[in-house]
């Protein structure tokens, strides 16, 4: 089965697959769009106007959180897929003339252990956090 996503004007500079939800796929561009696709049906289902070009995106564990980097800013983006009209979260720590050419979120997983702290943390919590990389920033 193939199909052909073509819903940005631009180019398209990164995808990510639902951890969730096999069938959904997102895309960010330089277009300034994410676009949220059903890969059974092959169609657009939803699309987040972002106001600047995109050049990474990763979606977090939880399967409704996503972010995206920034092609010129060095920003990363978090949005709430169930409020994904607003901004959840808005990262300004890289050079701000460099884009960001990776992200992804880390799982963080929180156990019981020997600690007094840890041990009234139940297995199944989870922490997740963004972390982005700015390979071409300059090291000075």
């Amino acid at each position: 089965m193939r199909f052909k996503f073509s819903a940005h004007v631009n180019e398209c500079t990164g995808i990510a697959f639902s951890p969730v939800n096999n069938l959904l796929l997102c895309s960010a561009g330089l277009d300034s769009r994410i676009f949220f696709y059903d890969v059974v049906d092959g169609k657009q289902v939803k699309k987040i106007e972002v106001g600047a070009p995109l050049s990474a995106i990763s979606f977090c564990g939880d399967g409704h959180t996503i972010g995206v980097g920034t092609h010129q800013s060095g920003q990363v983006i978090i949005y709430d897929l169930k409020d994904s009209k607003r901004i959840k979260l808005e990262l300004k720590g890289h050079d701000r003339s460099k884009r960001v050419k990776a992200l992804a979120f880390s799982r963080v997983l929180k156990s019981s252990s020997s600690t007094k702290e840890a041990a009234a943390v139940s297995q199944s919590q989870q922490v997740n956090r963004p972390v982005s990389t700015n390979v071409g920033a300059s090291a000075n």
